[in-house]
């Protein structure tokens, strides 16, 4: 093999959408997930048990519905949790659309 052989990846523009929305959705769910364990600790804080049972049960919908509530009290709950929900979902419904147009 001659040392001037290069690898060479053409990437087409679907292959390149595909590989931004994983890497959001991956910030997106990461991001929701410590927001989802942030709300899950302050619930547990607050000794509210009925709170703690639906997020451990029901851990995005249950948290998104904790943060919203208590977005009063504490404004700092939902600032990872619901934009990272946000995020993930957008991302899920574009990749869905693009493999269904795709494939």
């Amino acid at each position: 093999m001659p040392i001037s052989m290069r690898l060479e990846y053409k990437m087409d523009l679907a292959q390149g959408m595909v590989v931004v929305l994983v890497v959001v959705f991956g910030l997106g769910l990461s991001a929701a997930f410590i927001g989802l364990l942030f709300a899950l600790i302050t619930a547990i804080g607050k000794r509210e048990w009925g709170w703690v049972l639906a997020i451990v049960l029901t851990w995005p919908l249950a948290a998104s519905c904790y943060a919203v509530a208590r977005r009063r009290s504490d404004p700092r709950l939902g600032r990872l949790l619901l934009p990272g929900v946000a995020a993930s979902v957008a991302c899920l419904l574009v990749l869905a659309l693009l493999a269904h147009k795709i494939g």
